[in-house]
């Protein structure tokens, strides 16, 4: 650290030489808020060396990080780092969560520190799932594909807490649960079960082995898109063509308590009788309708495709008065028995509903064979249109792919400001090269200009989102008024994830999102949910959210 002069001497078999020296300021590196919690034995440069020797002190150390590492299971040809942060929904950072790979043991586990970030040593190449787990919260997964001998940013994670208002329930004798009330810029909405008289509840703790409860139980109803968090509180990301909607966890309290019996997360509830949810319609679809309705399993990391939801309205009750009339085409009359038939409407429910809804009242209705994360969520056609460059923007691009040019007389690279020289080696065909972004504190080869857009500004497009991700840093951009021509310029601060000066080159990942007003469709009665072949005839625009 401080002033440093470097000699170059040259010389060859005839005794002929050739010098200089040039000095240079080296400042010590900043520290790195973000990662700052991260302590051990890793020097303050990286050097060139294999990247698995530079992050393995996170499982290494005394103490480790990264708990329970199979060590031999890490190889230097895939050695990878995924790490980032989570936060409470409804607070900042999130200590203490338990980060793990589900399916792959080998990679122990970590756990997020004070400022709620984490850092977990895999193997690149393949896709995996990411769990995180904490006492009192629902699980979280994410999906990532780390590249090889690089860090990969996971995006952040917004845990939601259990909700603590259970309800008691005699499965005997059949009775609604109410979850608790759900406010934001929807209105306010709760979800009701209905559970029909000698409904068996059936946890399963492994494929072959389950308990049965036929008695009183406890339910529980949390809710995961409450609020401007909510897309990155879901349990899980989306899959392609599903807009952002509504999504709420529904559990068993005895299955939780056998879950910890086994020393699993969650376990899978089923019924013998489907459990009927309702929640006010707040997207205000028509009545009849259907809404895709999926549920998420968290043993295979994956969503699945449920029986649709479909708008009904309560026109009024007959008039012994028990017994519930249901607009379920949208004509505004009641219900034929063919299709009440058909939704496997049966006269209990029928007889039930003036207990929890009056007329007038246009609900949601979907029906669960097992209790598990729903999600009603409709299919999704975003505009993507092509987004021309034109040559005034292409001429950004050399600062991208390393092109040059040369001025006569001397070495600076126009594009990407930099002064070179070049001394001839005598007696060979080498030279001593000389480049200003060598010196620490320059930024022109740490700098990218990312060209966004065009000639033109899409039709319906609200936001550019631009993320580059270097060396375990992420350094995001947004551009909420996006203009012809639009271009990112982005700067790399020279260190890695650990504020450890990198030498040589580190490869930059770029990613751009564009956000759009997207035209959302309704299901056609099945199961549509992340089908985008299986809509109906009713479209409406979204907020891009």
């Amino acid at each position: 650290v401080g002033q440093n002069g470097i000699l170059c001497r040259a010389v060859d078999r005839a005794g002929h030489t050739t010098e200089f020296k040039r000095w240079i300021f080296r400042q010590p590196a900043a520290e790195d808020t973000i990662s700052s919690t991260v302590t051990g034995s890793q020097p303050t440069s990286m050097g060139i060396r294999p990247f698995k020797e530079s992050v393995q002190f996170l499982y290494t150390d005394a103490p480790p990080l990264q708990t329970g590492v199979t060590a031999s299971r890490i190889l230097d040809a895939t050695a990878s780092v995924v790490r980032g942060q989570v936060v409470g929904r409804d607070a900042g950072a999130l200590p203490n969560v338990t980060v793990s790979v589900l399916g792959h043991p080998e990679y122990g586990q970590t756990q997020t520190r004070a400022n709620g970030w984490y850092d977990l040593v895999v193997n690149g190449g393949a896709q995996l799932t990411l769990r995180f787990n904490k006492p009192g919260y629902l699980e979280a997964q994410r999906q990532v594909t780390p590249s090889r001998n690089d860090y990969a940013i996971v995006d952040d994670v917004a845990m939601v807490g259990k909700s603590t208002i259970l309800s008691v329930v005699d499965l005997a004798a059949g009775q609604f649960s109410r979850s608790r009330m759900a406010n934001d810029a929807n209105g306010d909405r709760d979800v009701r079960l209905l559970l029909k008289p000698g409904t068996v509840a059936r946890v399963f703790r492994s494929p072959t082995d389950s308990v049965s409860f036929s008695g009183q139980v406890r339910t529980r109803v949390s809710e995961y898109t409450i609020g401007g968090n909510g897309p990155v509180a879901m349990p899980a990301g989306l899959p392609p063509g599903s807009a952002y909607s509504y999504c709420v966890d529904f559990a068993l309290i005895e299955a939780d308590s056998l879950a910890l019996s086994v020393g699993a997360s969650s376990l899978t509830t089923r019924f013998t009788q489907p459990v009927i949810g309702y929640v006010r319609n707040f997207l205000q679809l028509p009545v009849g309708s259907y809404m895709p309705n999926g549920s998420y399993d968290p043993g295979s990391g994956s969503w699945k495709a449920e029986t649709d939801a479909i708008v009904m309205k309560i026109l009024g009750f007959s008039a012994t008065g028990d017994t519930a009339r249901l607009d379920l085409n949208g004509l505004g009359t009641p219900a034929t028995q063919a299709k009440l038939d058909t939704l496997q409407i049966d006269n209990y429910e029928l007889t039930q509903l003036k207990s929890q809804f009056a007329a007038g009242d246009m609900l949601m209705r979907f029906a669960l064979q097992h209790f598990r994360t729903g999600d009603l969520n409709p299919p999704e056609f975003p505009a993507k249109p092509p987004l021309h460059l034109n040559p005034g923007t292409v001429k950004a691009l050399p600062s991208i792919l390393g092109c040059v040019d040369r001025q006569k007389g001397s070495i600076i690279e126009c594009e990407s400001c930099v002064l070179g020289e070049e001394l001839p080696i005598a007696g060979s065909p080498f030279t001593l090269n000389y480049r200003s972004y060598r010196a620490p504190g320059d930024k022109a080869l740490r700098t990218l200009k990312i060209p966004v857009l065009g000639d033109a500004v899409p039709a319906g497009l609200i936001k550019i989102t631009v993320y580059m991700d270097v060396a375990g840093h992420r350094y995001p951009v947004e551009h909420t008024s996006p203009t012809s021509h639009d271009v990112v310029t982005l700067t790399w601060d020279g260190t890695d994830a650990y504020g450890r000066l990198v030498d040589g080159s580190a490869l930059a990942h770029v990613s751009i999102g564009y956000k759009y007003t997207p035209t959302l469709s309704v299901g056609t009665g099945g199961n549509s949910f992340n089908n985008q072949a299986a809509t109906g005839t009713y479209s409406w625009t979204g907020t891009g959210d």
